[in-house]
């Protein structure tokens, strides 16, 4: 979302596609950040509720809070070859 209202205050283009991002479709009725931040919480506890089945017990789920978090953890593991990923010491909802 941060890069997203930087590209549009900055005018930057998307992707090389010639499109810019404008302060005016980040808020409009169609914006999908304005649908995001509108169903986050249901879609969060709909993911919740799906990593809680059988059928997913089989999946580690790493959950990673913050960009630093996750480099840290992504830099962990690529010296962990052996053990599962969500071995190291992050929170993992299982």
């Amino acid at each position: 979302m941060n890069r997203n209202i930087r590209y549009a205050i900055q005018g930057k283009e998307l992707w090389n596609s010639g499109c810019r991002e404008t302060l005016r479709n980040l808020v409009s009725a169609d914006s999908i950040l304005l649908s995001m931040l509108k169903k986050y919480s249901e879609t969060r506890a709909k993911y919740e509720m799906l990593m809680q089945l059988p059928g997913y017990s089989h999946i580690d789920f790493v959950h990673l809070r913050s960009p630093s978090e996750t480099q840290s953890w992504l830099n962990l593991a690529s010296f962990v070859p052996q053990r599962r990923l969500s071995d190291i010491s992050f929170h993992v909802t299982h």
